[in-house]
C-alpha cells in the first residue's frame, strides 16, 4: 500500500456512504514523487477551514469589541444615573433644610410668640391681681410664721443640735491626738 493513497474516512462519510452518494472513494495510485497531503477534498477542505477561523476571528474581536463598548456604555449611563440620584437628594435635602428653617424661624415662630402673648395675659388684668394677691398674702404668711414663738424655738434648737455635732467632731480629733479629754456641756454655753 505505499504508492497508494487511501480515502480518508471522515466521520458520517464513510466509503460506504461516499459510494452511495456518488463520490469517487477508490484509492488511486499516486504519482511517483508526488504528495499525498494536498489533495484536492483535503486542500479545499483546509482553505474552507481557513476560511471560516478568518471570519470566526474576525467576528470574535468584533464582538470583544462590542461587549467591551457596551461595558463601557453600562457603565456611563449607571455613573450618569448615579449623579442624577445625587443631585435629587441635594435638592431633597436644600428642601428639608429651608423647611426646619421656616418652621423655627417662621410660622413656629409665631406660633410660640403667640404662645407667650396668651401665657402673659394671664399674669396681667384681673388674673395678674389675682396671682400677685395670692403672692403678697403668702409673703405675710411666711413672715408672721417665721416670726412666731414656735418658729424661733425651733431654730433655736436647730442652731443647738448644729453646735452638738461640731463640737462632738473636734473632741473627738482631740481625743485621737492627746487622749480622754473632760466632756463639755452645751446647754451652759448659750444661758
Amino acid at each position: 500500500m505505499a504508492g497508494v493513497a487511501s480515502s480518508p474516512t471522515l466521520g458520517l462519510f464513510s466509503a460506504d456512504n461516499a459510494a452511495s452518494l456518488g463520490l469517487d472513494t477508490a484509492a488511486k495510485p499516486a504519482a511517483p514523487g508526488a504528495s499525498t497531503m494536498f489533495d484536492p477534498l483535503t486542500g479545499g477542505l483546509m482553505l474552507a477551514s481557513a476560511g471560516v477561523s478568518l471570519i470566526g476571528g474576525i467576528n470574535s474581536s468584533n464582538t470583544a469589541a462590542d461587549v467591551a463598548r457596551r461595558q463601557e456604555e453600562a457603565a456611563w449611563q449607571q455613573s450618569k444615573l448615579n449623579y442624577q440620584a445625587q443631585q435629587e437628594a441635594a435638592k431633597w435635602q436644600t428642601a428639608d433644610n429651608m423647611a426646619a428653617r421656616d418652621a423655627q424661624f417662621g410660622w413656629g415662630a409665631d406660633l410660640d410668640f403667640a404662645r407667650q402673648v396668651d401665657a402673659e395675659m394671664l399674669n396681667t388684668g384681673l388674673f395678674g391681681e389675682r396671682k400677685q394677691a395670692l403672692m403678697n398674702r403668702d409673703k405675710i404668711f411666711n413672715q408672721a410664721l417665721a416670726n412666731s414663738p414656735d418658729a424661733r424655738l425651733k431654730a433655736r434648737f436647730d442652731n443647738e443640735l448644729s453646735l452638738q455635732r461640731t463640737l462632738a467632731e473636734r473632741m473627738g480629733a482631740m481625743q485621737g491626738m492627746f487622749g480622754q479629754v473632760q466632756p463639755i456641756n452645751i446647754s451652759t454655753m448659750f444661758s
